[in-house]
């Protein structure tokens, strides 16, 4: 069989605007955050990345110094060495890149690194050796309906190049703010694609089982009704008898009996033609499906988490609190095994950036990340509980 190449889904689409001076991300330019927000719709998916996000940042550095101390200040506080890991692991969780930006002082050390939010990140327009000099920070490329989208009030930025030669150049600018360094774990595209990308239809499903559930339990019925009535007298009756038909049926109804004028015969027999009626519609759903749904889409999306052991997020059955302490071990073992090699990037990011750094403290200092390591709860009586 052959599958022709337009047949085939692109994952992202990058197209540079000569408006803006950017390269989109996405179509929409939106990418990162649309991949956010499916990743915080979906249960499976945020509980993966955030664990994947622990592993990254393990037990913090290796040398303990180096967590508490401050690379960056501002009016809005303080941010340590951990911090940053702390939130270039965010990061690379959910979009398999990282940005911070870059201060120097009047010796063109670096004396200041931020990190900002990946998703805020876009890159200007190339050269002829494929380098972009610029980049571009802005919280609303998604057009957020609380603020006023502006895209020339996206910050441009010099890219990251710590040869001062080249930083006192750009000093001589007005309107210079640093540079901006990105860290990406996939090369293969202008942009990264999350890691989870090629799960993000999964996710999506698992949210919108999700909100099924949820809507035909807020409705109150399963099942679908038509409701036959007379005609009312006037529009005030009608709006009054749909508000208790409302509460009635709501999975937050405040009444569990419905009170309707009707008429009767003289032998005390209900007369249907005087009130309503209820024609039901039954619904063919079948709730297995869902369970066979939930289990495919969970597996998929813990596979597409640097292949998280299932142990990890979920609730196992058989053992106290549904886990063993050997298989959670062994689990631990496995997924730093996984996720060593976004360790090992981070850590090679962050000695390359402060080697360049004005305090002592940082400067030529190894960044290793110390592993996480399962420590197995102990019982009141300081027994391991396994």
């Amino acid at each position: 069989m052959k599958v022709a190449l337009n047949e085939i889904q692109r994952r992202n689409v990058v197209k540079y605007d000569k408006v803006t001076g950017i390269f989109n991300n996405g179509l929409d330019n939106a990418y990162p955050q649309r991949v956010e927000r499916i990743i915080n719709n979906s249960v499976t998916a945020k509980a993966a990345l955030n664990k994947a996000m622990s592993f990254f940042i393990g037990q913090g550095f290796e040398d303990k110094t180096l967590n508490d101390v401050i690379v960056y200040e501002d009016v809005n506080g303080k941010v340590t060495a951990y911090k940053l890991l702390t939130e270039i692991a965010r990061n690379i969780s959910r979009h398999l890149g990282a940005a911070c930006q870059i201060q120097y002082d009047r010796n063109f050390d670096i004396a200041g690194v931020k990190p900002v939010p990946f998703r805020n990140f876009r890159y200007g327009k190339k050269d002829s050796y494929e380098y972009s000099g610029f980049g571009f920070l802005y919280n609303n490329w998604d057009r957020k309906i609380e603020l006023k989208y502006d895209a020339k009030k996206a910050q441009k930025i010099h890219m990251y190049n710590p040869n001062k030669a080249v930083v006192e150049s750009q000093f001589k600018d007005e309107k210079y703010t640093g540079q901006i360094s990105v860290l990406k774990l996939d090369d293969e595209f202008i942009y990264p694609l999350s890691q989870i990308d090629a799960v993000l239809e999964d996710a999506d499903t698992e949210a919108q089982i999700k909100a099924f559930k949820n809507g035909e339990l807020r409705k109150g019925f399963f099942a679908k009704y038509i409701l036959y009535h007379t005609r009312f007298n006037n529009e005030g009756e009608q709006l009054d008898f749909k508000e208790k038909i409302k509460r009635f049926e709501s999975g937050e109804h405040d009444a569990s009996v419905l009170m309707a004028e009707a008429e009767f015969d003289d032998d005390g027999n209900f007369i249907k033609s005087s009130a309503f009626q209820l024609q039901k519609i039954e619904q063919n759903i079948n709730d297995k499906i869902f369970e066979s749904y939930e289990h495919s889409v969970a597996n998929n999306i813990r596979k597409a988490a640097w292949n998280i052991p299932s142990i990890l997020i979920e609730q196992q059955d058989g053992a106290l609190f549904g886990s063993s302490g050997e298989a959670l071990k062994a689990a631990f073992d496995i997924y730093n095994s996984e996720t060593q090699n976004v360790r090992s990037a981070i850590t090679q990011y962050l000695k390359e950036i402060f080697s360049h750094s004005a305090n002592s403290e940082l400067k030529n200092k190894e960044f290793n990340i110390k592993k996480l390591t399962y420590e197995p709860t102990l019982d009141n009586s300081g027994a391991t509980a396994d």
